[in-house]
């Protein structure tokens, strides 16, 4: 990360966090207005489309009585109008991709914005060191994220929109010469472009469940590990305590990464065929307990090295303890790997 960033006095960086707040405001507001005309005109071409579509069933039914170029022209008009409606579908799609991503972006500005506050009526002016170490704290752990946004967007919805521009100009080229391939090559596009759009409507759960902020923490965590173990077949008990309480955003919020975070692991790097989760909301104090039967962390690489296996659990030790919590990494009775962390909460 850019040292200079570090290096900023703490009130510059509050101004241009909120300047930037106030930009994604104003994108969010405009694209809200391209939503709403696109999905305008997807209703405009799929009622253009359904008439049509109709003239086609009753040529159709009397092909007999039609000249070969009326027959090709409205088998032409046919396949453009089914095009262009599948393209304004595309466009819809993405602009609500795209705004549900900056909705993403000006809650975690919103959040760290509103932790500024907190931390301003806590700390008193002779603690101007921690606080700027917290603050860089912050930054790092934000530039982390966007990293991991930016990974998860090359990787995934733009390849796929490439190959959604691609196949477009093959089906162009083809209404003209091979129409039974073009339809062909249009069905395998809609079928892809339905794929992708599932995969984002994934990614964007995975950024905020809106669940979380509906049902709270505790619902949000049940339906997330019951993806999980359907997808795939990784064994996970969740005992949850404390089902009826909601804690502030920025708790429950740091709790559901956590779980995302550590159950990935034990998936993905520790290979468990186990994983227990336990979540106690009652008392003063969250808790979580994810306990696996995997490979075990090398605690000498989390204590020490800069090992980028278990960069991201001390990360998450940061989080945990900026909130005034604290976060312990064990081994599970000689296999596998227990955390337990607990963060206070406010009456």
């Amino acid at each position: 990360m850019d040292r200079g960033v570090e290096q900023r006095q703490p009130e510059t960086f509050w101004q241009e966090l909120k300047a930037e707040h106030d930009r994604i405001q104003i994108e969010i507001n405009e694209v809200a207005m391209l939503v709403r005309q696109s999905a305008a005109e997807v209703e405009r071409l799929a009622q253009r489309n359904a008439q049509v579509t109709t003239r086609v069933r009753q040529m159709e039914a009397a092909i007999e009585t039609y000249p070969r170029d009326a027959i090709r022209q409205l088998y032409l008009a046919a396949q453009e109008s089914e095009l262009r409606l599948t393209v304004m579908r595309g466009q819809v799609e993405q602009l609500q991709a795209k705004q549900e991503k900056m909705h993403q972006y000006q809650q975690l500005l919103q959040r760290v914005l509103e932790l500024k506050d907190k931390l301003q009526l806590q700390e008193h002016a002779k603690s101007a060191g921690p606080d700027t170490k917290a603050i860089s704290r912050i930054i790092e752990a934000q530039e982390e994220e966007r990293q991991k946004l930016a990974r998860q967007m090359h990787d995934g919805p733009t390849q796929s929109i490439t190959n959604f521009l691609l196949q477009t100009e093959i089906c162009e080229r083809l209404f003209a010469t091979n129409p039974d391939q073009a339809r062909l090559e249009l069905a395998n596009l809609r079928n892809a472009a339905n794929s992708t759009f599932q995969k984002v409507r994934e990614f964007i759960a995975e950024l905020r469940p809106m669940m979380l902020d509906d049902l709270g923490l505790i619902a949000a965590a049940r339906r997330y590990l019951q993806d999980i173990e359907e997808k795939s077949g990784l064994a996970i008990t969740f005992a949850p305590a404390g089902t009826g309480r909601r804690l502030a955003s920025y708790v429950e919020i740091t709790l559901f990464r956590a779980i995302q975070q550590l159950v990935t692991r034990a998936r993905d790097e520790a290979r468990a065929s186990r994983v227990q989760v336990a979540l106690d909301l009652e008392g003063g104090v969250a808790s979580l307990v994810v306990e696996d039967d995997g490979e075990m962390v090398d605690l000498q690489d989390l204590a020490g090295t800069q090992k980028k296996q278990v960069e991201y659990l001390r990360m998450l030790k940061q989080r945990v303890e900026m909130l005034g919590g604290g976060m312990d990494v064990s081994t599970a009775g000689g296999s596998g790997t227990v955390v337990r962390l607990q963060i206070p909460v406010e009456a």
